[in-house]
């Protein structure tokens, strides 16, 4: 049972991805059914959270946790649990592909027409 507190580490690390980043990044895309302007309002509070580089680091730390442990996971336990990595590898390119977005450099930035 050497690996009950990595078990234990890997649904500690899940239930933080959950609550600091997935919850409200889905509660803030449900509010557009009530306005678009609450929408941009709880995205300005939330981005002000999860735009600071410690909150980022953590965030991806436990997505790459998740991923290289659930790797080692499936190779001591069942091979349909590929599904649940490839679930992660997706989560961490959807984060990279929104770091990227909010890192652009404003010379790369779309054109806005008046």
């Amino acid at each position: 049972m050497q690996l009950r507190w990595l078990r234990s580490a890997h649904g500690l690390s899940a239930a933080a991805i959950l609550v600091v980043f997935l919850a409200p990044h889905i509660a803030n895309h449900l509010t557009t059914i009530w306005s678009t302007d609450l929408h941009k309002a709880v995205m300005r509070a939330l981005r002000a959270v999860y735009r600071q580089s410690a909150v980022q680091s953590i965030l991806i730390g436990l997505l790459l946790f998740q991923v290289l442990l659930r790797w080692g996971f499936i190779h001591r336990e069942h091979r349909f649990m590929v599904l649940g990595f490839l679930a992660r590898a997706a989560a961490i390119l959807h984060v990279t592909l929104l770091l990227k977005a909010v890192y652009r450099p404003p010379s790369a930035s779309p054109s806005r027409a008046p």
